[in-house]
Order: structure tokens, then sequence, then C-alpha cells
């Protein structure tokens, strides 16, 4: 269980989170929506222990320490690496503490079969700073599931992706944390997608959680017009899933204006 308590973030005087909770039992995947500016990438990198922040974030009821944290994985919008190491190589140091002067060949296997469920095998002896920015974000979402954490914390992965991958990619990481019984908290900005990956959507607008639970009592047109300053529909397809279709911005919006 990942426990929230009061978690707030100030950036000099101005404040950026303030004081979120929340919840999540492992096997969960959460959709973490919200216009720019409203805190989501900060959420994260509090979580993360990479941001200075009050509050308690607790793990299966343990407190975490200030600074990185070795049970949770965390993967930004911008991804880097040195452009001589190879994707093979990149993709390893997801467990630095298990390499040694020699590769043991079992992990290098590990290592190699990750690659090839996200379609990367073609890629394994490529060097990294040679690909595009969609393939290299596959590249590190690979790394991060090869580290196999408690808890991944993903921001935007999806955003340099084409559509397949973006599908693939949300799909992977729901298997991973269903068959490992992990976390998972996923930003985007899709909201369809969102609907479609997750179990729970939680909805920050201004640095607070306004909208915690599944996607369709989260996903409303109230909502959407109060958060985003869109006139939306929420459709149901013929699948089950939920779909939402933009109408449009609405001019004289009084959305939340969002924070840093």
């Amino acid at each position: 269980m990942l426990e929230i308590d009061s978690l707030s973030v100030r950036r000099g005087r101005q404040p950026v989170l303030h004081g979120v909770s929340a919840r999540i039992a492992p096997g969960e995947t959460v959709a973490l929506i919200g216009p720019n500016g409203a805190g989501k990438s900060t959420l994260l990198k509090a979580l993360a222990g990479l941001e200075r922040a009050e509050g308690v974030v607790r793990l299966d009821g343990q407190a975490l320490a200030a600074g990185p944290r070795q049970a949770i994985a965390y993967m930004p919008q911008d991804t880097g690496a040195g452009a001589a190491l190879s994707v093979l190589e990149v993709v390893l140091m997801g467990r630095l503490e298990q390499l040694g002067l020699r590769v043991d060949p079992a992990l290098r296997q590990t290592a190699l079969g990750m690659l090839a469920r996200l379609g990367l095998a073609a890629l394994a002896h490529r060097p990294v700073g040679a690909l595009s920015g969609g393939q290299r974000q596959l590249v590190f979402l690979a790394q991060t599931l090869f580290r196999a954490p408690q808890v991944m914390l993903l921001d935007e992965p999806t955003a340099a992706l084409d559509l397949r991958h973006q599908l693939m990619v949300l799909e992977r990481v729901r298997a991973e944390v269903a068959v490992r019984r992990a976390i998972a908290i996923v930003a985007v900005h899709d909201l369809t997608l969102a609907a479609r990956a997750a179990d729970r959507i939680l909805c920050l607008a201004d640095g607070r959680i306004i909208a915690d639970g599944p996607p369709e009592a989260v996903l409303t047109e109230p909502l959407l017009r109060r958060v985003y300053g869109v006139e939306a529909e929420i459709a149901r397809l013929p699948s089950g899933a939920l779909a939402v279709l933009p109408q449009r911005a609405l001019a004289d919006s009084a959305a939340w204006s969002g924070c840093a």
C-alpha cells in the first residue's frame, strides 16, 4: 500500500502542492490527470523523493526517508543518457547495484527479453543517442520495468509515441502491475487513454486533488468544464470503454489556472 498524507510543496513562497493525500493499493494502475501546470510532475517527483516536500509518504506502512527511494522508480518526461551507451546498456543500468565487471548472462537475457516485449529487440546494440525521441522514451520505460520496483511513477510516458505505441506502453505497464502486484501512477494528458489504461483516476488542479475514483466517476462533463475549460461529450463505446470527445473550448472559462 502506498499512503500519501498531506503532501505539500512550496517553491519559495509559492505553494505548488496543497496537502495532497491518497491511498493506492498493490495491483492498481492510477492515471494522474489535470491541466498544464496542475502540479502532476511535482507530485511524482515528491513521491520519488526528488522534490523537497512536507507530509508523509508510506510504503507498506513504513514512512519513507527523504531523498531518492529504492523501491520507487521515477521516469521523467525528458529522458537522457550518454549518446555512447547502447540501448541494452541503458536498460541494464536499471539494476546498477547488480552489475559488476562482467554482466551476468541471466541478467542480460532478462534485459533483452524486456526490450523484446516493447518491440525494441532490433535496437539493443544501437547507441541510444541515435534514436528518435519516441524510441528513447520506450528504452527508458524498458529500464524502469526491468528494475521491477514496487512503485512506478511515469510522467507522460506516451507523449512522444504514435497511437500504436501509446496503447502498447499502457497495456504493458498495466500487465506488469497486475502480475507483480506493483503500483503505477501515470501522468497522462489523453483522457480517453487514461480511462482505458487506469483502474482509477486522480485529477489534480491548482495543486490539489479534486477528484479520485474510477474513470466513469471522475471523467464527467461538469468536471471537464470546471478543470479544463472545455465542453466535451463522454461516450460509452461498444467495447464498454469510455471515450472523451472534446467539442469546444470555453472562451470565458473560469477553469483552474494551474500552478508550476
